[in-house]
């Protein structure tokens, strides 16, 4: 069965809002969203994309348009991955309004990594860049802990929170970060705590902002 326009512009939208949601720059974005448009004929529907704001706009004599807020961003090359791959098999065979929503529905909630392991990977890098700003070998333990648990506090806090998410996070490091070297581990409490907010800098969105300016 062949998909009727606001189908497709609902299918185009919600790959855009999980591509955003993921961390995705905008001309990916844009990139992914016209092309499966066009790949049913809908070239002249046209797409704004800011990291906030999705709108599709249909021009002619029966327009419509659809905008989608993204309230909830973060970092996931998983699901970007996901997505790419899903628009070019949309591409190239016929898939039903149904299924494509299913799918992305399931890639929206995609994860490639246990908690854990991502926890583990916050804190190898934390301990590495605590090394850079000229910590030293016996702080290498604190940070690490301190990352660690605060990375894997993130995944029991809502993410319709990010205040309150953020908050709590700040909070844990700033007491691990004096509390530790008090009880003997470690010995320069400010280094840990940088060391162990590296894992929540916005690396990735400062890298799209470069790319999109």
């Amino acid at each position: 069965m062949e998909l009727t326009r606001e189908q497709v512009m609902k299918i185009a939208l919600r790959a855009g809002e999980i591509l955003i949601a993921s961390g995705a720059e905008v001309v990916r974005t844009e990139g992914t969203i016209h092309r499966i448009l066009v790949s049913r004929g809908y070239d002249m529907v046209q797409a704004f994309v800011t990291p906030t704001v999705i709108m599709l706009t249909s021009d002619g004599k029966d327009s419509m348009s659809f905008m989608r807020n993204i309230k909830v961003r973060g970092s996931d090359l998983y699901r970007i991955a996901l997505v790419n791959d899903f628009s070019r098999y949309f591409v190239g065979h016929e898939v039903s309004f149904e299924e494509a929503t299913a799918r992305l529905d399931e890639i929206s909630v995609a994860s490639s990594y246990h908690p854990m392991v991502m926890a583990a990977g916050g804190a190898v890098g934390s301990s590495a860049f605590l090394l850079l700003i000229g910590g030293t070998p016996g702080d290498l333990i604190p940070c690490f802990l301190t990352a660690f648990l605060s990375v894997l506090l993130l995944f029991y806090i809502p993410s319709n929170a990010p205040v309150l998410m953020y908050l709590v996070v700040g909070f844990l490091i700033g007491v691990m970060g004096h509390v530790l070297p008090w009880i003997g581990l470690g010995h320069d409490a400010n280094r840990i705590i940088i060391g162990a907010m590296l894992p929540f800098l916005p690396g990735v969105p400062f890298t799209n902002g470069v790319r999109d300016f």
